[in-house]
């Protein structure tokens, strides 16, 4: 089936109670028409989704790795401090 439907899919001939032919909007083309419209931006929302996740992963190990270098440079701070201290005396 081509997307989008040919006119031939997009409707039916009937006859109704007076023999009178009815052409009838072929209803379930429509709506997977709707569903495939939808569904596009869904699927874009859920990689973007993704996306902002890894990133929130990444931001969260930067974070880590930058807490062990402040660790690291009080640290340092502090023996050099201490070796200001004894410098004086």
């Amino acid at each position: 089936m081509t997307f989008p439907p040919t006119y031939a899919q997009w409707t039916i001939t009937v006859r109704n109670e007076k023999g009178q032919k009815i052409l009838i909007e072929h209803k379930l083309l429509h709506k997977e028409q709707q569903f495939h419209e939808v569904s596009k931006p869904i699927e874009l929302l859920k990689k973007l989704v993704m996306l902002l996740e890894m990133e929130k992963e990444v931001a969260m190990e930067e974070k880590t790795n930058l807490g062990y270098k402040v660790t690291s440079l009080l640290e340092e701070n502090r023996e050099l401090a201490t070796e200001a201290l004894l410098m004086k005396k």
